[in-house]
């Protein structure tokens, strides 16, 4: 940026030659619309980073959660070994017993037994063996969803930094904006990116905003990265409702495999181009994901298809659809879209701000 010096030098030049019009123009007008626009970029883009940053964190605080409950896989399982080596010695219906754990020197142990859930110890050793295996399969997940995590959350304090050491310079914010614009989207936050577009790119609607109410649908709404629609049924009769009313082709129609789950629709009828992007198709499969009875697991998969593939057999119950033919696969993660969903239920007026 032209110091105020130098300035006024271009303007006794400038005037010599008779470009006073101009001049005045260059005097007045664009430093204070250049610092304007510097100012106005510098907040915008403090914003992204700081919707980036809290969406980080909310995901680190869940993903600890998890990693400590991995953590007791070692314990659950040694406990349930401890029981199976001793069942010659305890009753089938004993609530407790003393046994001799010879990992710890032979010390012995009281085992506790929970009757009223398990019909016998040895029901509740196999019990506490498969919520072992269960916990020992997520932990590696998590461990590498951390590690993932950790990397964003110092890339994200990286660019912080280039905003603090810019000087308000408007072409170097403007460059930090379509660095960190594009870092975001491949770091998966769309909601934050978003912060980042400029108004005309936002049609119809912008990444993590509320999209506008498609006629005759009542139930939950989201934005896809590219600003589609993506629609996810609540019960029975909104997934009937959508598959077959409101969903048509191009839409793509996606369910979680083998388990119950809301049906979700990439609404790609209302948009142009109609081809939907990878990260679009993400989006609607971790929403199915996570609008399932697979929520709790770290990976699911996710079928999908074209809307026109999707029937309701005859004497079918209530939201209960077929698919002509399967387009593919996706594997989602009900985690990644868990900031989307409490924001739809804060939109609901279902959670408090």
């Amino acid at each position: 940026m032209l110091s105020a010096s130098s300035l006024l030098l271009r303007a006794s030049i400038l005037s010599s030659l008779g470009f006073r019009p101009a001049l005045h123009a260059a005097r007045t007008v664009p430093l204070r619309s250049c610092a304007s626009e510097a100012s106005g970029l510098e907040e915008l883009l403090r914003r992204a980073l700081a919707k980036a940053a809290e969406q980080q964190r909310s995901k680190r605080i869940a993903l600890e959660k998890e990693a400590k409950a991995a953590e007791q896989a070692e314990a659950l399982s040694r406990w349930a070994t401890l029981v199976t080596a001793n069942l010659y010695r305890i009753g089938p219906r004993a609530s407790s017993a003393v046994v001799d754990d010879w990992e710890a020197g032979g010390t012995p142990v009281t085992l506790e037994f929970n009757l009223e859930e398990f019909d016998s110890p040895r029901a509740q050793a196999e019990a506490a063996f498969a919520k072992a295996r269960r916990m020992r399969r997520g932990s590696s997940v998590v461990k590498e969803l951390l590690g993932a995590s950790e990397e964003a959350v110092e890339q994200l304090r990286s660019w912080q930094q280039d905003v603090d050491l810019s000087g308000s310079s408007l072409l170097e914010l403007q460059d930090l904006r379509l660095e960190i614009a594009r870092g975001l989207k491949e770091l998966k936050m769309g909601a934050a990116a978003a912060v980042l577009e400029p108004p005309h790119a936002r049609a119809p609607s912008r990444a993590g905003a509320v999209p506008q109410r498609t006629s005759g649908w009542n139930g939950r709404r989201f934005a896809a990265p590219s600003g589609a629609r993506v629609l996810v049924g609540r019960n029975r009769a909104e997934n009937e409702h959508l598959s077959l009313k409101i969903a048509r082709a191009p839409d793509v129609w996606f369910h979680v495999r083998g388990a119950p789950g809301a049906h979700v629709v990439l609404q790609m009828s209302r948009v142009s181009p109609v081809e939907p992007s990878g990260e679009d198709m993400q989006f609607a499969a971790d929403l199915a994901a996570h609008f399932s009875e697979m929520k709790a697991e770290r990976k699911v998969l996710v079928s999908y298809t074209s809307a026109k593939n999707v029937a309701k057999p005859n004497g079918a119950p209530l939201g209960a659809v077929t698919m002509r033919h399967e387009d593919g696969t996706l594997v989602g993660i009900p985690q990644a879209v868990a900031a989307e969903a409490e924001a739809e239920l804060v939109r609901r007026g279902q959670r408090q701000t």
